[in-house]
């Protein structure tokens, strides 16, 4: 993902709507492009403030911590894909093992009827 990219999907990552398929490269580019980083923690910051999330989720704190509102927003999405490709592992993995079983058990019962 270049900046054009991650610039042009920044409104859609803020307000939850970015596409599962390129979250994870939203991701790994919001982590080694600083000047991007940069841009959505004021992007970031704007839309907590005017969509009146950040008083709701910081009632009683006298400090503005944006940047660790971002980073367990980013945590919570990278958990989220973390968790995808293990369910997609977990079910391939249950798929194949039962393939592979359903093979072995149609060729013993082959091998026992001809043998």
């Amino acid at each position: 993902m270049n900046c054009s990219e991650f610039n042009s999907n920044i409104k859609s990552f803020n307000d939850g709507s970015i596409d599962d398929d390129i979250l994870e490269e939203y991701i790994n580019h919001y982590k080694s492009c600083s000047q991007c980083r940069e841009e959505l923690e004021i992007y970031y910051l704007i839309h907590k403030v005017f969509d009146g999330d950040f008083e709701q989720e910081n009632k009683g704190m006298q400090d503005l911590n944006l940047k660790l509102s971002l980073e367990n927003d980013i945590k919570s999405k990278e958990d989220m894909i973390y968790k995808e490709y293990k369910q997609k592992f977990l079910f391939s993995l249950a798929f194949w093992t039962g393939n592979v079983t359903a093979i072995i058990t149609a060729m013993y019962f082959i091998f026992y009827i001809f043998l």
